[in-house]
Protein backbone atom coordinates (compact mmCIF):
# COMPACT_ATOMS: atom_id res chain seq x y z
CA UNK A 1 0.00 0.00 0.00
CA UNK A 2 2.82 2.38 0.86
CA UNK A 3 4.51 1.77 -2.46
CA UNK A 4 1.30 2.55 -4.33
CA UNK A 5 0.84 5.83 -2.42
CA UNK A 6 4.42 6.83 -3.13
CA UNK A 7 3.97 6.01 -6.83
CA UNK A 8 0.76 8.10 -6.97
CA UNK A 9 2.55 11.05 -5.32
CA UNK A 10 5.34 10.84 -7.91
CA UNK A 11 2.79 10.80 -10.72
CA UNK A 12 0.96 13.82 -9.25
CA UNK A 13 4.25 15.73 -8.80
CA UNK A 14 5.37 14.88 -12.31
CA UNK A 15 2.01 16.01 -13.73
CA UNK A 16 2.18 19.32 -11.84
CA UNK A 17 5.71 19.96 -13.18
CA UNK A 18 4.62 19.23 -16.75
CA UNK A 19 1.55 21.46 -16.41
CA UNK A 20 3.66 24.28 -14.94
CA UNK A 21 6.17 23.94 -17.79
CA UNK A 22 3.43 24.09 -20.42
CA UNK A 23 1.82 27.07 -18.68
CA UNK A 24 5.11 29.00 -18.51
CA UNK A 25 5.95 28.16 -22.12
CA UNK A 26 2.75 29.89 -23.29
CA UNK A 27 3.28 32.99 -21.15
CA UNK A 28 4.95 36.19 -22.30
CA UNK A 29 8.58 35.98 -21.07
CA UNK A 30 9.01 39.77 -21.06
CA UNK A 31 9.20 39.77 -17.26
CA UNK A 32 12.69 38.28 -17.65
CA UNK A 33 13.82 41.33 -19.62
CA UNK A 34 12.70 43.62 -16.79
CA UNK A 35 15.10 42.09 -14.26
CA UNK A 36 17.83 44.61 -13.49
CA UNK A 37 21.27 43.23 -12.78
CA UNK A 38 23.78 45.28 -10.86
CA UNK A 39 27.35 44.66 -11.90
CA UNK A 40 29.70 45.81 -9.17
CA UNK A 41 33.01 45.02 -10.83
CA UNK A 42 33.43 44.73 -14.56
CA UNK A 43 36.71 44.38 -16.39
CA UNK A 44 37.18 43.80 -20.05
CA UNK A 45 39.45 40.97 -21.16
CA UNK A 46 42.27 43.30 -22.21
CA UNK A 47 42.22 44.91 -18.75
CA UNK A 48 42.73 41.52 -17.09
CA UNK A 49 45.65 40.77 -19.40
CA UNK A 50 47.17 44.18 -18.72
CA UNK A 51 46.87 43.71 -14.97
CA UNK A 52 48.87 40.47 -15.07
CA UNK A 53 51.58 41.63 -17.40
CA UNK A 54 52.15 44.94 -15.57
CA UNK A 55 53.62 43.02 -12.63
CA UNK A 56 57.29 43.11 -13.57
CA UNK A 57 57.09 41.43 -16.96
CA UNK A 58 58.60 43.20 -19.94
CA UNK A 59 57.02 43.32 -23.37
CA UNK A 60 59.85 42.54 -25.78
CA UNK A 61 60.09 42.30 -29.54
CA UNK A 62 62.20 39.48 -30.95
CA UNK A 63 63.30 39.47 -34.59
CA UNK A 64 62.67 36.15 -36.32
CA UNK A 65 65.77 34.42 -37.64
CA UNK A 66 63.58 32.85 -40.37
CA UNK A 67 61.87 35.80 -42.03
CA UNK A 68 62.95 38.90 -40.09
CA UNK A 69 59.47 39.66 -38.70
CA UNK A 70 59.21 40.76 -35.10
CA UNK A 71 57.37 38.61 -32.61
CA UNK A 72 56.10 39.96 -29.33
CA UNK A 73 56.71 38.17 -26.04
CA UNK A 74 56.41 38.81 -22.33
CA UNK A 75 59.66 38.23 -20.52
CA UNK A 76 60.83 38.06 -16.92
CA UNK A 77 64.53 37.90 -16.11
CA UNK A 78 65.54 36.39 -12.80
CA UNK A 79 67.17 38.83 -10.41
CA UNK A 80 69.40 36.09 -8.92
CA UNK A 81 73.18 36.32 -9.25
CA UNK A 82 73.47 32.62 -10.11
CA UNK A 83 71.95 31.03 -13.20
CA UNK A 84 68.29 30.00 -12.97
CA UNK A 85 66.03 27.78 -15.06
CA UNK A 86 64.08 29.16 -18.00
CA UNK A 87 60.36 28.50 -18.43
CA UNK A 88 59.17 28.91 -22.03
CA UNK A 89 55.39 28.98 -21.70
CA UNK A 90 53.51 28.59 -24.97
CA UNK A 91 50.03 30.07 -25.33
CA UNK A 92 46.95 28.12 -26.40
CA UNK A 93 46.23 27.79 -30.08
CA UNK A 94 43.15 30.00 -29.79
CA UNK A 95 45.06 32.70 -27.90
CA UNK A 96 48.25 34.67 -28.23
CA UNK A 97 51.09 35.93 -26.04
CA UNK A 98 48.76 38.35 -24.18
CA UNK A 99 46.54 35.66 -22.65
CA UNK A 100 46.61 35.04 -18.91
CA UNK A 101 49.25 32.57 -17.76
CA UNK A 102 49.35 31.63 -14.07
CA UNK A 103 52.77 30.08 -14.62
CA UNK A 104 54.11 33.60 -15.17
CA UNK A 105 53.33 34.63 -11.61
CA UNK A 106 54.69 31.37 -10.23
CA UNK A 107 57.92 31.85 -12.18
CA UNK A 108 58.31 35.38 -10.88
CA UNK A 109 57.60 34.35 -7.29
CA UNK A 110 60.29 31.63 -7.57
CA UNK A 111 62.65 34.09 -9.32
CA UNK A 112 62.86 31.88 -12.42
CA UNK A 113 63.48 33.19 -15.95
CA UNK A 114 60.28 33.18 -17.99
CA UNK A 115 59.28 33.97 -21.57
CA UNK A 116 55.83 33.80 -23.20
CA UNK A 117 56.37 34.13 -26.98
CA UNK A 118 53.69 34.77 -29.56
CA UNK A 119 55.04 32.20 -32.07
CA UNK A 120 52.91 33.54 -34.95
CA UNK A 121 49.76 34.20 -32.93
CA UNK A 122 46.47 32.39 -32.67
CA UNK A 123 44.90 29.78 -34.91
CA UNK A 124 43.50 32.52 -37.15
CA UNK A 125 46.93 33.01 -38.70
CA UNK A 126 48.19 30.45 -41.24
CA UNK A 127 51.69 30.11 -39.76
CA UNK A 128 50.62 29.48 -36.18
CA UNK A 129 51.06 26.30 -34.16
CA UNK A 130 53.50 23.77 -35.65
CA UNK A 131 54.64 25.64 -38.75
CA UNK A 132 58.39 25.94 -39.35
CA UNK A 133 58.10 29.71 -38.70
CA UNK A 134 56.35 29.17 -35.36
CA UNK A 135 58.96 26.63 -34.26
CA UNK A 136 61.72 29.02 -35.31
CA UNK A 137 60.06 31.79 -33.27
CA UNK A 138 60.13 29.56 -30.18
CA UNK A 139 63.85 28.91 -30.71
CA UNK A 140 64.42 32.65 -31.15
CA UNK A 141 62.57 33.36 -27.88
CA UNK A 142 64.81 30.87 -26.08
CA UNK A 143 67.91 32.50 -27.60
CA UNK A 144 66.62 35.92 -26.52
CA UNK A 145 66.16 34.76 -22.93
CA UNK A 146 69.62 33.19 -22.87
CA UNK A 147 71.21 36.36 -24.28
CA UNK A 148 69.35 38.69 -21.89
CA UNK A 149 69.20 36.71 -18.67
CA UNK A 150 71.19 34.44 -16.42
CA UNK A 151 69.81 31.13 -17.74
CA UNK A 152 70.95 27.69 -16.63
CA UNK A 153 71.42 26.03 -20.03
CA UNK A 154 70.74 22.59 -18.53
CA UNK A 155 67.34 23.66 -17.21
CA UNK A 156 65.27 25.03 -20.08
CA UNK A 157 61.66 23.87 -19.93
CA UNK A 158 59.12 24.34 -22.72
CA UNK A 159 55.53 23.93 -21.54
CA UNK A 160 52.08 24.63 -22.88
CA UNK A 161 48.62 23.33 -23.62
CA UNK A 162 46.40 23.17 -26.67
CA UNK A 163 48.54 24.78 -29.41
CA UNK A 164 51.41 25.09 -26.96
Amino acid sequence: MRTICRFILYIIGFTICIALGVFLAWQNPSWIANIKLEIKDYRQYHQIKKKLWNRGFHLVSIKSSSDGKNQEAYYYSSKASNSKPLIVSLHTWAGDYREYDSIALMSKSKNINYIHPNFRGSNTTPNSCCSPLALSDIDDAIDFAIDNGNVDLNKIYVIGKSGG
